[in-house]
Parts: structure tokens; C-alpha cells; sequence
């Protein structure tokens, strides 16, 4: 499955507000809010850089295998 850059987006920046609740109710002051959106935000570019990994991965075998019809065509 693979997922578009929007839906990477998306889910990054849910994950920044979910985790910006999370600690500003357990710290019960504002300060969490910074927290969260500064851990989200490195939770969101752990997820882009593994999806860019994985994303790099695919563009390889899809230049493969458009490779390989061409010589076969020859």
C-alpha cells in the first residue's frame, strides 16, 4: 500500500495535535502544547523520511520494469 504525500501530511499533522493534547493534559499547562507539537513534529519527519526511504525504493523497481519492455520490444 502506498501512501501519497498528502495523506503522509495529514496524518503528521493529526499525529502533532493528538500528541500537543496529550501532553498539555498531562502537564496541565501550555508548556505541553509546545511539547507535543515539538515531539510531533519529530514523530512527522521520522514518518517522511521512512516513506521517502520506501518511496525511493519504488521509483527504482518502476524504472526497471519500465526498462524491461523496451528491450524486450527490441
Amino acid at each position: 500500500m502506498k501512501r501519497t504525500k498528502k495523506q503522509v501530511m495529514i496524518f503528521g499533522i493529526s499525529m502533532t495535535l493528538l500528541w500537543a493534547v496529550v501532553f498539555s493534559i498531562i502537564l496541565k499547562s501550555p508548556i505541553g502544547i509546545l511539547l507535543g507539537i515539538l515531539f510531533g513534529g519529530a514523530y512527522m519527519g521520522t514518518i517522511r523520511i521512512m516513506t521517502g526511504r520506501m518511496q525511493s525504493d519504488f521509483s527504482d523497481d518502476s524504472e526497471n520494469s519500465t526498462d524491461e519492455p523496451t528491450k524486450t520490444s527490441k
